[in-house]
């Protein structure tokens, strides 16, 4: 009767320093800097939400835009104001998604300044779900100064890994903290499909 107890008390502990080994450990601060900066515009899928504007996304040769407002605030009147690229037929209607896609690169460009030069306060969430880890940098007042000629009092940077692999970074960018989020922005490689709807 021990020996079966001392068997079962040994698997158990054996299998749980292989669960132990298995769990990835908390993301550094320079890992998460270094993935950011990784980054490029030219090969990232990205997901733009524009308060008042409307939302825009590129995956790999799909794009996608609902929009009320283009960015310079002038009103959309297109019809239907869902516009698309297909990748077979190419470019669908006269939206210009190439004024989307320089606003997202020069986004991307001043997150991944903001990260170069370490103006943030950074943690990290290892607990934030089952494989799932997240690394949080919180905007300094000099790093928000950087986003053009919008003024924003609160902005947050956080990195999504999924088993072990980093997915994506993602800003949110407030001109009133408590509010919804001025400018919510996603850069990576999408492994889900995007519903704008």
């Amino acid at each position: 009767m021990k020996a079966i107890a001392l068997l079962i008390t040994s698997i158990f502990i054996v299998g749980m320093i292989q669960l132990f080994l298995l769990i990835a450990p908390p993301r550094t601060e320079e890992e998460s800097s270094r993935d950011i900066l990784a980054i490029s515009m030219e090969n990232c899928d990205y997901l733009l939400n524009l308060k008042e504007k409307g939302k825009v996304y590129r995956k790999g040769e799909k794009r996608e835009a609902i929009v009320s407002k283009y960015l310079d605030g002038s009103p959309f009147t297109g019809n239907p104001a869902h516009q698309y690229i297909d990748p077979e037929q190419g470019l669908t209607s006269d939206f210009p998604f190439e004024e989307y896609d320089a606003y997202a690169a020069d986004l991307l460009d001043t997150v991944q300044a903001v990260i170069r030069n370490k103006q943030y306060t950074s943690y990290n969430d290892p607990n934030w779900g089952y494989q799932t880890m997240q690394y949080y940098f919180l905007i300094s007042e000099d790093g928000l100064k950087q986003f053009g000629d919008q003024t924003y009092t609160y902005g947050l940077i956080f990195c999504y890994y999924m088993d072990d692999v980093f997915q994506k970074v993602t800003v949110k960018l407030y001109k009133t903290e408590g509010e919804s989020a001025d400018v919510y922005a996603e850069f990576g490689h999408f492994n889900y499909e995007i519903s704008l709807y």
